[in-house]
């Protein structure tokens, strides 16, 4: 196989994977919109939320709308300062 010939198998190699990144990330993106879609259908009241299923350890459990806050604050209390 002549240097050309390595070259073009090289580059033709490159452009597979990132062909195969891109494809992965134009379908990261359509599932963020797609969330994004219900987020505001919800919001907008031309849909209802669907609820999360728990599994595992905490399948049955029932957690309350407040307890589910108090757990929001608690997680992203301290996320808007830094600790040193």
């Amino acid at each position: 196989m002549g240097y050309n010939e390595k070259v073009f198998a090289i580059a033709v190699g490159g452009l597979k994977k990132m062909d195969a990144s891109i494809v992965r990330r134009i379908e990261a993106i359509q599932n963020e919109l797609e969330q994004l879609k219900r987020e505001i259908a919800i919001d907008l009241g031309m849909e209802k939320p669907r609820p999360t299923q728990l599994e595992g350890l905490w399948a049955g459990v029932e957690f309350s709308d407040e307890e589910i806050e108090e757990a929001k604050r608690e997680l992203f209390l301290g996320a808007s300062s830094k600790e040193e």
